[in-house]
């Protein structure tokens, strides 16, 4: 009201007491003639109050409250999404571990990172050591071309008969076809290795987020988890190759280059040794100290950009309608210009190394002449062996120098690798046997976690499985204790809830009480602090989210709908060989509202990316739908009736309440008037005084 006295506002609500306090109101879509504007209806400020008798079954205490409460930690302040191994649900991490940036002190152990690094090329695989061999023997060929070439120039000098030349001539030819040959064959092999790597880190992204859930905060942040998923294994997949295969082959084509030095002459090797050093430890070091972490910053400079470009899209018509799309698309225009410029002096810095590699070689290889010049003069070493040894240090400036590159990235790799526990051994097996699920039932094993299917993020086909087998009949909480990872407080302590199949529990509760809180451990998203949680009496604690797929359900408030169908955002619920026929998916957009909207546009109508095409009812409704889908025997629906008007949310709500008479349903609210006579009560936040419990219906 304070800010309609200075400038006009336009609200698009269903809430009745908005539409109280304005002076007009435009009905859209409303029955009758075209809408039109007119005068605010005084009877719109009645808003209907709820019944507020809490009620249990059985005669259970109504002692379902959370007598204290403290405040939900939010965006990277909150978990990790990586949480302890084998279980996938968030640890105590420091806060700000998600962000862009981990603080030093949280950078892990050289040894996980050099762990992770070994499982990011997938280091026990043949593949990877048959590149390392096509390396060395593509630059070994290489050097081989150089000193043959050069004994045949001095040899040829001599003009001796033509078959003393074959041999060397045929090995010109040799190495320099082989060279291409092995370098082409390195390539394959190591590409081949790394990319099934990162197929398996991906996988294990992406089913950390899954089975985290409401638990990771960076999942309420696009952008970062965008990064995560996309721009850190796309640098990881860049820089690994090159950081582990450079120094590797450097190092054996130092050692033979310093043995065949040697076996010219004593000092020819200890002068290469030297050069040898000079090359690998003295430029990195040069390198080093001018890169002055520009090479890190630029990762993090490109991922800001793609953050704001992120950030950017998603805002995009809000940005327009305020007038600041022009500042903002500025503003991720000056991030990438500092992005290049992190990028130039990055660069600068592989050219100072790279010069000093290269003055290294050259001067060994001109100190050669003096060097040999005595042995050349007693006849120990040969005019022939004096071109070779003054050439072949020559040969090691390009090895050298993909070795520099190399160390001059590993800074830039391990920041990335630092933030990517989804690396370390247990996250890495599980994407691993995520893809095997996925190749093994044909693509079945599709993830619904992200919006209304069974919870869980790894094979959904495990928990579908299910589906035909016993259900659990019910669920119990007691004197749970929760608090967020990185936190000192706790959301809620004491806190004790039950639901039964046939019966609704109605959690309510102000914004940030714990209601979020309390649906992640429910969905095994968050291990409580204390307390236990058990499934016909089963300890639940022991289970993972997977294990959960096809028991429990989960409708997010705000669920995702998919650039796609009506028809593919509904599979999602079930995996190809459970799928609804269309005659049940038209059923279940009936039972929530959506029959008409089939009827118009079919179930093969696109929506939208977002569900753009739909209205913010129609695509919480849809979200409704696709949870039900799912068959399972618990239900989590939250905020189900957030985008609808009165007559619509009091339609599905009975719509609803019909179709779920045999599933246990756990409905988190703000709308106290959702819940009945009957229905379980949690207040999360408050503490009402118990009443007299109720035989349920």
């Amino acid at each position: 009201a304070a800010v309609a006295r200075t400038v006009p506002v336009i609200a698009a609500t269903h809430d009745p007491a908005l539409l109280a306090a304005a002076q007009a109101r435009i009905d859209v879509g409303a029955p009758g003639p075209r809408p039109h504007a007119v005068p605010a209806r005084p009877d719109t400020a009645t808003v209907a109050s709820a019944p507020s008798a809490a009620v249990s079954a059985g005669g259970a205490p109504a002692a379902l409250i959370a007598p204290s409460r403290a405040g939900v930690p939010t965006g990277a302040a909150a978990a990790d999404p990586a949480g302890p191994a084998g279980t996938g649900r968030p640890a105590a991490h420091p806060a700000g571990a998600d962000g862009p940036e981990s603080a030093a002190g949280d950078r892990p152990p050289l040894r996980t990172l050099l762990g992770r690094l070994a499982r990011a090329v997938d280091i026990r695989a043949p593949k990877f050591w048959l590149a390392v061999l096509m390396g060395v023997c593509s630059a070994a060929a290489a050097s081989a071309l150089i000193a043959v070439s050069g004994w045949l120039i001095v040899r040829a000098a001599a003009h001796p008969p033509i078959m003393y030349l074959l041999v060397a001539i045929v090995g010109v030819r040799f190495f320099g076809i082989s060279r291409s040959v092995f370098a082409y064959a390195k390539q394959l092999c190591l590409h081949d290795a790394v990319l099934g790597a990162l197929t398996r880190l991906r996988a294990a992204v992406w089913t950390a987020f899954a089975r985290t859930g409401t638990a990771n905060r960076t999942l309420l942040r696009g952008e970062l988890a965008l990064r995560r998923l996309i721009s850190d294994v796309d640098d990881i997949r860049d820089l690994a190759p090159r950081v582990v295969l450079g120094p590797i082959v450097a190092v054996i084509l130092a050692a033979a280059a310093i043995g065949v030095e040697w076996s010219v002459h004593p000092a020819a090797g200890l002068l290469t040794a030297l050069g040898c050093a000079g090359a690998l430890l003295a430029a990195p070091a040069l390198a080093l100290a001018a890169d002055a972490h520009a090479s890190t910053a630029r990762l993090s400079a490109r991922g800001r950009v793609l953050d704001g470009l992120a950030r950017l899209l998603w805002a995009r018509e809000d940005l327009i309608a305020a007038g600041r799309a022009p500042a903002a698309a500025a503003q991720v225009a000056r991030d990438d210009v500092r992005t290049a410029g992190w990028e130039a002096r990055a660069l600068r810095a592989t050219g100072a190394g790279e010069s000093l590699v290269t003055v290294c070689g050259v001067l060994t290889g001109v100190l050669m002449l003096p060097v040999l010049a005595g042995a050349v003069a007693a006849g120990e070493v040969s005019g022939e062996m004096l071109a070779v040894a003054v050439l072949l240090p020559l040969s090691l400036i390009d090895p050298f120098a993909d070795a520099l590159t190399s160390l001059q990235q590993w800074p830039a790799l391990a920041s990335v690798l630092a933030r990517t526990p989804e690396l370390d051994r247990e996250p890495f097996a599980a994407g691993a046997r995520a893809l095997e699920a996925e190749a093994g039932d044909g693509g079945a094993a599709r993830g619904a976690a992200d919006g209304g299917g069974a919870v869980g993020g790894g094979s959904l086909a495990h928990g579908a499985a299910r589906l035909r087998e016993g259900q659990p009949r019910e669920l119990v909480l007691r004197a749970v204790a929760a608090r967020w990872p990185g936190t000192d407080r706790d959301v809620f302590t004491g806190l004790s809830a039950a639901a039964q199949r046939g019966s609704w529990t109605v959690v309510t509760g102000p914004s940030g009480a714990g209601k979020t809180t309390l649906v992640s451990i429910v969905l095994r998203f968050l291990d409580p602090r204390a307390g236990s949680y058990a499934l016909d009496g089963g300890d639940a604690l022991a289970l993972s989210p997977e294990d959960l797929a096809g028991h429990i359900a989960w409708c997010p408030q705000e669920a995702h709908v998919f650039d796609s169908s009506l028809r593919a955002n509904l599979l999602l619920a079930r995996p190809r060989d459970l799928a609804p026929d269309d005659a049940e998916l038209t059923a279940v957009l009936e039972r929530v509202g959506l029959g008409g909207l089939a009827a118009d546009m079919g179930l093969d109508a696109r929506i939208g990316a977002g569900g753009g095409r739909l209205s913010g009812g129609q695509r919480q409704r849809l979200a409704v739908a696709r949870t039900l889908l799912a068959g399972a025997s618990a239900i989590v629906l939250d905020e189900p009736t957030a985008h609808l008007d009165e007559a619509l949310a009091a339609a599905l709500m009975a719509d609803l309440r019909a179709g779920l008479a045999d599933t246990a349903v756990i409905l988190v609210t703000h709308d106290e008037s959702l819940a009945l006579a009957g229905d379980r009560r949690v207040a999360v936040g408050a503490r009402p005084a118990a009443v007299p419990v109720a035989q349920p219906r």
